[in-house]
């Protein structure tokens, strides 16, 4: 699956993910509305791998009820979007699982 932006590949990570195909600055909204209490509305974030707070490259922020994911640094193309499934998971319990241990990036 690709689009203009993104596209799932195979990731050194695990399985598939999502890698970007243009630069996204720091602080960059780069999926907005993309979650609700039923769990994700955007499939792109469905390969969204986890990586741990130091290596993540993005985190789920809330405002006004409504989720977005956006750049915790600089993303350039080829690089593989991650976030921190712990960290999402103590922020939005009820809504995220945490990682899988075995889980590195």
């Amino acid at each position: 699956m690709s689009n203009s932006h993104l596209c799932v590949c195979n990731s050194n990570i695990q399985g598939s993910g999502v890698f970007s195909r243009v630069t996204i600055q720091k602080g960059t909204i780069i999926d907005y509305d993309f979650f609700d209490i039923f769990g994700p509305k955007s499939y792109e974030f469905s390969y969204y791998n986890h990586c741990h707070n130091i290596r993540k490259n993005s985190t789920i922020i809330i405002h006004d009820g409504i989720y977005s994911l956006i750049a915790t640094k600089q993303i350039n193309p080829g690089d593989e979007r991650t976030t921190d499934y712990n960290e999402a998971s103590r922020r939005f319990p009820l809504l995220i699982k945490p990682a899988n241990p075995e889980w590195t990036c």
